[in-house]
């Protein structure tokens, strides 16, 4: 069978169509962080949890990598009969995640100074176990 140039559905080009396509999987992928992220964010309002730091982040780096490996490879310029409406969602999902990645930083940097961490000193024979808040410490 011809595959036609033109979704018989939406009276989009295939390519508008796979454009269009790929932002709402992208868009799919970005709300699934910004929920993570809100979780993240009631779990620190109920209080300092291990590896917290962590997990911010990795979804900081995730969200940048969609951004700028995703959301940025979606070509608008080419498209006809899908051009506004990608243009307009792409857009969209680009200032979404940038909001997310800036959300992120300031979580990040906010816990990251009041978490403490556990800090193993040896002295001898007998093994110290502190609660220190983060610093350089030489040994």
């Amino acid at each position: 069978p011809f595959l036609s140039t033109m979704d018989s559905n939406m009276g989009r080009s295939v390519k508008s169509v796979r454009a269009l396509s790929e932002l709402t999987k992208i868009e799919d992928t970005l709300q699934a962080m910004q929920d993570r992220a809100t979780d993240l964010e009631v779990e620190l309002a109920n209080g300092l949890a291990p590896g917290m730091c962590s997990r911010i982040a990795v979804l900081h780096g995730e969200a940048r990598t969609l951004l700028e490996t995703q959301v940025d490879a979606v070509l608008t310029g080419s498209l006809d009969s899908g051009r506004g409406k990608a243009k307009h969602k792409k857009r969209k999902l680009a200032k979404e995640a940038t909001a997310l990645i800036d959300q992120l930083e300031v979580l990040h940097q906010q816990l990251c100074n009041l978490e403490q961490e556990t800090i193993v000193v040896e002295a001898g024979d007998s093994v110290e176990i502190s609660k220190v808040d983060k610093a350089v410490v030489a040994v």
